[in-house]
């Protein structure tokens, strides 16, 4: 990821590619319902990469609702649940509390944690059931919007991507960036990556777009997968 940050988002592109077309090979029959399903999927993990993130709320109930919707989307393909916290302007409350606990034993980050470690159970627990009673009735669907999150998600790993906003990790507050130049005057230890923008190799502000290395990466990604197929395929029959 240091110092080969391009070819190996190519390689993940690779995997999430032919893991999507993996995917979408369990629906036997298309019809409307099933395409409104993978659009759905991919336009969400697509509009949770892009949305702006909204201010965040110390208020238990806010605390437990973004423990309840983290936990979950670390369970879906395509959708981060770091990312979540982010977008729910929760990230810069939860990680700080975090940190108190492990040196101060703050009390007060105490309870916040407790709250929203509470809505990651329930979050779990109801996410997991919902999931299975929808791989129980609806299976196919389920597939087809799984697969439209895998698609949807190819948006948010394209290898060559401009960091756009940043977040103050302490304040919380969000500074857009316009060059590489200015990226480099922030502290990296004190920013995270807040939102990309998709650009061209010929548009990357990096020194090298290592363009022939990434598609190299890419096809061994999709590659691995689908051996991977074929030999469970293979055994399965043996």
């Amino acid at each position: 990821m240091e110092h080969y940050p391009e070819p190996l988002w190519g390689f993940f592109f690779g995997l999430v590619m032919a893991s999507a077309i993996l995917i979408g090979k369990h629906t036997s029959k298309w019809d409307v319902f099933k395409v409104m399903a993978l659009i759905s999927g991919a336009a969400l993990a697509i509009i949770v990469s892009v949305i702006t993130p909204a201010e965040g709320s110390t208020h238990p109930l806010y605390i437990f609702l973004a423990g309840m919707i983290a936990i979950s989307a670390f369970i879906l393909p395509g959708v981060s649940g770091s990312f979540m916290l982010l977008l729910m302007g929760m990230y810069t409350l939860i990680i700080p509390s975090l940190k108190k606990i492990m040196t101060d034993f703050d009390t007060q980050s105490m309870y916040i944690i407790a709250i929203f470690a509470a809505g990651c159970i329930i979050g779990i627990m109801w996410f997991s059931r919902l999931l299975s009673w929808l791989f129980t009735h609806y299976r196919e669907n389920t597939f087809v919007l799984l697969t439209g999150f895998l698609i949807g998600s190819l948006y948010k790993i394209w290898p060559w991507r401009n960091v756009s906003v940043v977040v103050d990790k302490n304040k919380g507050l969000a500074s857009d960036v316009n060059s590489l130049a200015q990226l480099k005057s922030f502290d990296p230890e004190m920013i995270k990556i807040l939102k990309e923008s998709n650009v061209l190799p010929s548009d990357y502000w990096m020194a090298s777009p290592k363009l022939a290395m990434t598609l190299v990466a890419m096809v061994i990604g999709f590659a691995i997968v689908l051996y991977m197929e074929y030999k469970n395929k293979d055994a399965s029959m043996s």
